[in-house]
């Protein structure tokens, strides 16, 4: 019969199994055993089964004394015993009918046992396993022995084909009678003496090398071990240990197999626990590690095969942590029936998984792939291709991590592995379901394999495959590696081919959601990388690709949900095209496969590092990535719909105008490049919005900017010009008028686009000739402009355009002309037809406010009159000279660029018979209050003089002049005359004279100032008299001017200079000028403030000047044109000329260059006549002002004449700042900070030389001064009032000159000697000096500066000093502590000793680094150095902390110092001592009195003998202790050494006492120096008596000294002993006179 006749029997039988009478049980098994379960086809065989066991089981339990013996006498047969097919049945029958009475006999249990028959036999001699799937033949009839045979090898075949044949068929049908039987034994009784032996046949049974019956008999042990395990558990744990030892032992390989099967059984009848509690996985784990037993081996993979095929989902624990891992170790066995059994397992495993489990084990088995061994990478490839027989579901979650992997693993150097995994892709490939990719199925694998070679062949491929069905997840798991591949090539195709792949895909995938999610992860980020790419249909491809994702995804995935955000980002340009946002988690590549490896979709997925390089490379944000944003934006805006848009349609715009970011206003306007593209409908309702803001910006100063703009608007252009031309045409066309001429000429573009759209022009035709050229533009172009636009309108239209090709931009009007001859044909014509609009658009523009707009109004009109002449000038300038005196001034300057237009494009003809209609109004507007209408009259007013039409200016300058007077007219008058002077330059030598006229006003002075900068180069032959004409009154005080002038100024106020007019007349005008002083500002002004602001005026005229022909000069000053005029200026004094000598001296003949050879520059005559002014007591304070306004504010570079206005200034500064002169010290002041402050620092050295003799001149001025004023005062010729300091006076006579030291003691007025002198009096000199020694070129620069320095300060008072002694100590202190020559250093400490001697109390901050430097200098070599040493140091000893060490050092170092250096602690002990001795303890003082006499007689000495410098320097210094020696020391010294009795003087003098009379002489002459009354009042412990004129007996003593000392044959010793009696006797001439003349008697002979 059929195939589906047999099933259908299969079906029937077991639904009529409830219904079967109990006769008809036997027949249905007898038909089952006879046919059913031998049937070669295995569906059928197996419904013959299960059709078999319902019929057992439903009528098993009251029949099972029948079926019993049916089944065991079955068994119980061998192989051919039955005959045929038939007669097996009959047999069968037979065998029941004898059994049926056996049955019920109480011996038949015994019986039976004893005729079951081994069955360990059946299939002994087979080598290999049979699979469930074993094909069978058809059924064979049982062969008959024939007659004869043709050949006895035939028969043999046959006879064995057949034998094989039947233990096929028979093992089937064992097979199915064991299930039968085992299913019977179910339905027996617990106690059932049958069910031991059933079982015990079951498992002999398993011993049959046929996997059906083993499967089928695994199946039957479950419901008997279930019930072995309550009952009997020791047989249960028996029967274990007999499968394990079968299982690990057992030679053949079908044994083997059924223990295997078996135990499985058992575990599953007896439960999960049973594999902990008999130690069914301890033992299974140890036969696996087996190293010695491969059969051991084999087994225990066969039993965890086994044991997941029968547990299912309950042994997956036990896989993800124990089995695994073995079954990775065993993969790599030697043994290859151990390594086929690990495959076959794992095949089973794999399939058996759950989607939990899959994640458990897939980290094991990719750490596998990464194992060094390559058995193990090869089981785990192996792993992952069993995974392909996971479950659908469990395959779409796994096939997403395993593809790419295996993947990787092709290019794995060991072929095996690469053979494992390409084995393993093959299996994944089979699963597949769709036709259509199984047929590409090849292809992907071999890109997989080789993805350099095979990525674009099999992208092709799947391109041009037409799918009829859809796509399920192990397609997926194929092509979405090759996708993702091929969007990472270089190839810009590939890259495309991909992209294209990806938007193809999602539309053929069922489920996006289940399906795609995990490959959206890792193609999604790739995507975005496509966006940047440089080629645009990349970019295209990939931003459709990522609306497919969205459209199929949802905007809620986790891949596509930051798309929107990350866009927007993107398109500003701040958040990069590959950046990741912080919502997803995406992996990176991290192999050549090019696929990124996710776990799961539920779950976080795996990350791997990348190439820093490749990142920042890809963060970089350029035109291009914002470009790829906004193309992707706009996909997505398309696929989230109109509302999105509408939502984000005001934050777009806002980007689009943003200010302070160009970046981010390219990005947005470049959406608006794609938007018209994808959402046309959506997008036309928002033009309105949009085209401003496109519009704006077209006027952005960055490039990329105004092009992004541009192309927006191309595109708007194109897409709406047929629906939307109403809306568009306005903003185009106003846009033309923008004042931005970006917005101008990218507005012409757009309109010529615009236009040539409507009339069907290409607009790409380049047309090469000048503007009045014809174009190439047909008639059929201008009807339909009319058909379109209308008459009215087109003729508007083309007036703009016609009037933008006279714009100020020459881009602007290129493209203005481009369009214009593209569109006109006819331009007379034309123009003839637009003329009425045009004129009123240029009326118009003339009056707005944009300057450009105006502008090229005026050069339309212009253009107008070049072209149509008379036509159109008799209508023109009457308009635009009424225009002139419109109230707005904006109309009033465009009317000037409009005037100036005409005028240059008439004929001289037309501008005479125009002239006297069009003057007046030009005259006008050069004194327009508004400055641009002034500017503007300007350009128009030099017309007529290029015009020929010269006598305009002699017409207009005496009305100007006239019209400064005016009240009101002022500003516009000064305006006009500049701009006459600007036209004209020449003018200027007729204009300033008559401003500086007597009587001068302050508009005329205001006004000298205000055309100084318009004369140019004509000033410098005015200068002279302009600054003797204002000097005078910029140095008058404002006071003494409104007392002498009475406010002065303005109009009929002029003042007369001095000895040119009445005194009379000038208080009459003075008197007309205060009833007109409120009517004019400038009136307000005093004449010298008018005259100040005027020279400041001229002085920023001239560097301006100086600055415009300094490239000319510059070659003259190259060549020495500045030569030695003598003295250095002009009539100059003598003072300057020592000044000249010292520059001279340093820089050579130009140092003393006022002015050049040949004509003088402006500078020079301005630096002249300063210098004239510096010397004229009228005109010294407003030449200092001018000088520092003009180096200070205006920049002036004076430097050729720095070293003559140095002298010039610093002499000022001898003269007196009181009465009148108070203003001068001050302005000479600062216009020395201003000259010094305008050289560079490095310079300033080269001025000490000149600063010094400057300043020693103006000391012998100041001195002589001063005694010329000792002698008036000692004639009496002076008596009280008019001193020379001020508030210095005490009743008339300066106290300066009141003591014998004011002739030395010298302060300059400038410097502090007099109150009008500044605060900060040394600033402008002091750095001078600084800078040479600290920063001088040379130790003869370093010197000079630092003795100019002390010269400096000794002309200094104290109080201008304050200021700058830190300064000046700290710089002097830090040179000196260096290595330099010792003039430098006497230099610097002559300096710090001038500056001790004149501020000691504000230097106390620096009295121990001055202490240390001066004892350090003490030992310098100079003696120059140690004097100034040691005399500084006793000045410092007023302020010295610690005064007492300090002279013990000195006078111990007297003593033991090197013999060149000893005098100068001696000469610093005794300045000490004469300085601050009182503040010197009596300890120290008795110490240091020890240590002079040890010094005294050391200095007696016969070594020290010829050293009389040393000697005199230890007796003076002992003699000035005694000024403050306690008296005590004062007597002992006295009396032990010169006075003293045992004085060797008092003897006959020995050869060897020579020297120490000497040194008692110089000791007393230095006692009577400096203790003359200590002698007198300490003579014998009493002072001199009242009541007595004789000496006390002290002074007896030192009087008889002195007369021994001048008795001495000694020369030296009879000096000092003269000097002592004079200098005694001055101290108390009424006592002590006489002794003296007694003791000086000896040195008359």
């Amino acid at each position: 019969a059929e195939e589906h006749v047999r099933l259908g029997v299969a079906v029937a039988l077991k639904a009529l199994a409830k219904g079967l009478a109990a006769s008809n049980v036997p027949l249905a098994m007898d038909f089952l055993i006879g046919h059913g379960l031998a049937d070669p086809n295995d569906k059928v065989r197996e419904r013959m089964v299960s059709a078999g066991v319902t019929v057992v089981d439903v009528g098993g339990s009251q029949h099972a004394s029948t079926l019993l013996p049916l089944f065991e006498g079955f068994l119980e047969k061998k192989v051919g015993s039955g005959g045929s097919g038939g007669g097996m049945g009959g047999g069968k029958g037979n065998v029941i009918g004898g059994k049926t009475g056996a049955i019920g006999s109480s011996s038949s249990s015994s019986s039976s046992s004893s005729s079951i028959t081994p069955l360990t036999a059946i299939g002994k001699n087979a080598k290999t396993k049979a699979t469930a799937g074993f094909g069978l033949a058809a059924a064979a009839t049982t062969a008959t022995a024939t007659a004869t045979t043709t050949t006895t090898n035939t028969q043999q075949q046959q006879q064995q084909k057949s034998k094989k044949e039947e233990e096929q068929r028979f093992d089937l049908v064992r097979g199915g009678v064991v299930v039968l039987l085992g299913t019977l034994a179910h339905h027996l009784g617990p106690n059932h003496p049958r069910r031991a032996s059933i079982f015990e046949m079951l498992l002999q049974v398993l011993s049959t090398p046929s996997e059906a019956v083993q499967r089928a008999v695994s199946d039957c042990i479950v419901h008997l071990a279930k019930e072995l395990a309550k009952t009997d558990r020791p047989a249960a744990e028996a029967y274990v240990l007999r499968l394990l030892t079968q299982l690990t032992t057992a030679k053949g390989y079908g044994e083997r197999r059924g223990a295997a099967f078996g135990l499985a059984g058992m575990v599953r009848g007896m439960g999960l626990l049973s594999l902990r509690s008999y130690g069914v996985l301890d033992k299974l784990q140890a036969s696996v590690e087996d190293k010695r037993s491969s059969n051991a081996r084999e087994g225990g993979v066969m039993a965890f095969e086994t044991l997941s095929m029968k547990l299912g989902r309950l042994f997956e624990p036990f896989v993800t942590s124990g089995v695994l891992p073995t079954l990775l170790a065993l993969s790599g066995d030697s043994s290859e029936q151990v390594r086929q059994a690990t495959e076959d397992a794992s095949r089973i495993i794999m399939g058996q998984l759950t989607a939990g489990g899959v994640r458990l084990v897939l980290p094991e088995i990719l750490k596998g792939l990464e194992n060094k061994v390559w058995r193990t990478k090869q089981s785990s490839a192996q792993l992952l291709g069993a995974m392909a027989h996971c479950a659908p579901r469990q395959l779409g979650s796994c096939l997403p991590t395993v593809v790419p992997r295996l993947g990787e693993a092709l290019s794995d150097p060991h072929p095996k592995v690469q053979d494992a995994a390409r084995a393993a892709l093959k299996e994944v490939g089979s699963v597949i379901r769709n036709p259509e990719v199984q047929a590409l199925v090849p292809s992907l694998l071999a890109a997989l394999a080789d993805p350099n070679t095979g990525t674009r062949t099999s992208l092709n491929l799947l391109l041009s495959t037409t799918f009829v069905n859809t796509v399920d997840a192990p397609s997926l798991a194929l092509i979405a590696p090759v996708i993702h591949r091929g969007l990472r090539d270089r190839s810009g195709d590939t890259k495309k081919l991909a992209a294209r792949a990806v938007a193809s895909i999602c539309t053929l995938v069922h489920d996006m959601a289940r399906d795609m999610s995990p490959y959206a992860m890792t193609l999604v980020p790739e995507l975005r990388k496509a966006l940047a790419d440089p080629l645009p249909g990349v970019r295209a491809m990939a931003a459709r690709a990522l609306a497919a994702m969205l459209r199929g995804l949802g905007p809620r995935a986790e891949a596509t949900a930051p798309l929107l955000p990350w866009l927007l980002k993107s398109l500003s340009g701040t958040g990069g095209l590959v950046s990741i946002s912080s919502s997803s988690s995406i992996a990176s590549i991290a192999s050549p496969s090019n696929m990124d490896v996710t776990t799961s979709t539920t779950t976080s997925t795996t990350t791997t590092n990348t190439s820093a390089a490749s990142v920042s490379a890809a963060m970089a944000s350029g035109s291009v990535e914002r470009s790829g944003a906004a193309q992707g934006l706009a996909e997505v805006l398309a696929v989230l719909g109109p509302g999105q848009l509408a939502a984000l349609l005001p934050k777009l715009l806002e980007g689009c105008s943003h200010s302070k970011e160009a970046h981010v206003r390219e990005g947005h306007l470049t959406l608006f490049q794609y938007l018209p593209l994808t959402m046309p409908d959506a997008l036309q309702g928002h033009l309105a919005k949009v085209l401003p803001a496109i519009l704006d910006g077209l006027s952005a100063e960055v490039e990329g900017v105004r092009e992004a703009a541009l192309s927006a608007g191309h595109v708007l252009v194109d897409k709406y010009v047929d629906t939307a031309l109403p809306l568009i045409l306005p903003a185009v066309e106003n846009a033309i008028a923008n004042d931005n001429w970006r917005i101008r000429q990218a507005s012409i573009k757009l309109l010529g686009k615009l236009l040539f759209k409507i009339a069907g022009a290409s607009g790409n035709i380049f047309i090469d000739g000048g503007e009045d050229d014809e174009g190439a533009a047909e008639e059929s172009y201008d009807a339909a402009l009319i058909d379109a636009l209308g008459s009215a309108r087109r003729n508007v239209v083309l007036a703009r355009l016609y009037a933008a090709r006279s714009d100020t931009q020459y881009v602007v009007r290129h493209q203005a002309q481009h369009v214009w001859k593209t569109l006109v044909c006819n331009t007379p014509r034309t123009l003839s037809q637009i003329l009425p609009d045009l004129m009123q658009l240029a009326v118009d523009s003339l009056a707005a406010e944009g300057e450009d707009r105006r502008l090229a109004a005026g050069r339309c009109l212009g253009e107008l009159v070049r072209k149509m002449g008379e036509r159109v000038l008799s209508r023109m300038v009457p308009i635009l000279c009424a225009g002139a005196s419109s109230p707005e001034p904006t109309r009033r300057q465009g009317v000037c660029f409009g005037l100036r237009e005409v005028l240059e494009n008439m004929s001289k003809a037309q501008l005479q018979e125009y002239l006297p209609l069009v003057l007046p109004a030009v005259q006008t507007a050069l004194t327009d209050p508004d400055a641009d209408v002034r500017e503007a009259a300007d350009a128009a007013f030099a017309v007529f003089f290029r015009g020929g039409a010269a006598s305009a200016v002699d017409s207009v300058v005496p009305g100007l002049l006239q019209g400064l007077e005016q009240p009101g007219k002022y500003v516009a008058s000064l305006e006009g005359l500049r701009v006459v002077i600007g036209v004209r330059p020449q003018t200027a030598h007729s204009v300033l004279p008559k401003l500086l006229r007597a009587p001068l006003t302050v508009p005329h002075i205001r006004a000298v100032g205000g055309l100084a900068a318009a004369a140019g180069q004509y000033l410098a032959s005015h200068l002279a008299a302009i600054l003797q004409a204002l000097l005078p009154w910029a140095s008058r005080d404002e006071s003494a001017v409104d007392v002498a002038v009475g406010g002065g100024g303005g109009k009929g106020g002029a003042v007369a200079q001095k000895k040119k007019v009445d005194e009379d007349e000038d208080e009459e005008d003075e008197e007309e000028d205060e009833e007109d002083e409120e009517e004019n500002v400038t009136n307000r002004l005093s004449l010298p403030t008018a005259a100040a602001q005027a020279l400041c005026a001229v002085a920023r005229a001239v560097e301006a000047e100086a600055c415009g022909g300094a490239d000319d000069d510059e070659s003259d000053d190259d060549d020495g044109d500045y030569g030695n005029s003598g003295d250095g200026r002009d009539d100059a004094g003598g003072a300057n000329a020592s000044g000249s000598a010292g520059f001279a001296a340093l820089f050579g003949n130009a140092g003393n260059a006022v002015v050049k050879e040949g004509p003088m520059t402006a500078v020079a005559r301005l630096v002249t006549e300063i210098h004239k002014a510096l010397d004229d007591p009228d005109q010294r304070v407003g030449a200092a002002n001018l000088l520092r306004a003009a180096v200070a504010d205006t920049g002036l570079d004076v430097s050729p004449w720095v070293p003559s206005l140095l002298t010039s200034l610093v002499l000022l500064l001898a003269e007196d700042g009181g009465g009148p002169n108070h203003a001068l010290l001050p302005a000479v002041w600062r216009a020395l900070d201003a000259v010094v402050s305008s050289q560079p620092k490095e310079d300033l050295p080269l001025y000490v030389r000149v600063l010094r003799d400057a300043l020693s001149t103006a000391r012998e001025k100041e001195r002589r001064k001063r005694v010329k004023r000792a002698a008036a005062i000692a004639a009496g010729l002076v008596v009280g009032g008019g001193g020379d300091v001020g508030s210095s006076m005490s009743g008339g006579v300066p106290s300066s000159l009141s003591s014998s030291s004011s002739l030395t003691t010298i302060i300059l007025p400038g410097l502090g000697g007099s109150p009008a002198a500044p605060a900060k009096a040394l600033a402008p000199l002091l750095p001078i000096f600084l800078q040479a020694v600290l920063q001088g070129s040379g130790p003869e620069i370093r010197e000079s500066g630092a003795e100019g320095l002390g010269e400096l300060i000794s002309l200094t008072s104290e109080a201008a000093m304050r200021p700058f002694i830190t300064s000046m100590a700290g710089a002097l202190i830090r040179v000196v502590g260096e290595r330099f020559p010792s003039e430098v250093k006497a230099a610097i400490l002559y300096s710090l000793g001038v500056l001790l001697s004149r501020a000691a109390i504000h230097a106390k901050a620096f009295v121990p680094q001055l202490q240390t430097t001066f004892l350090k200098c003490l030992s310098d070599p100079s003696s120059t150095v140690r004097t100034r040493a040691a005399d500084n140091l006793g000045e410092l000893a007023r302020m010295a902390l610690k005064l007492d060490p300090l002279v013990m050092d000195l006078a111990n170092a007297g003593r033991v110092a090197e013999p060149q250096i000893r005098d100068a602690h001696l000469r610093a002990l005794k300045k000490a001592l004469l300085a601050a001795g009182e503040r010197i303890s009596a300890r120290a003082l008795e110490n240091v009195a020890n240590s002079l006499q040890d010094t005294l007689l050391f200095a007696a000495s016969a070594s020290e003998a010829e050293d009389q410098d040393y000697q005199v320097a230890a007796g003076s210094t002992l003699g000035a202790l005694l000024r403050v020696a306690p008296l005590e020391i004062f007597q002992r010294v006295l009396l032990e050494g010169p006075t003293g009795p045992l004085s060797p003087v008092a003897a006959t003098a020995a050869a060897s006492n020579r020297d120490l009379a000497f040194l008692h002489a110089v000791v007393l002459a230095s006692a009577a120096e400096h203790a003359g009354g200590r002698i007198m009042e300490a003579g014998g412990g009493g002072g001199l008596s009242a009541a007595s004129s004789s000496p006390p007996p002290l002074l007896k003593s030192f009087f008889e000294a002195v007369k021994r000392a001048a008795k001495d044959s000694q020369p030296t010793v009879r000096v000092a002993a003269a000097r002592a009696a004079a200098r005694i006797a001055t101290v108390a001439p009424a006592t002590a006179l006489g002794p003296a003349c007694m003791a000086l008697e000896g040195l008359l002979g």
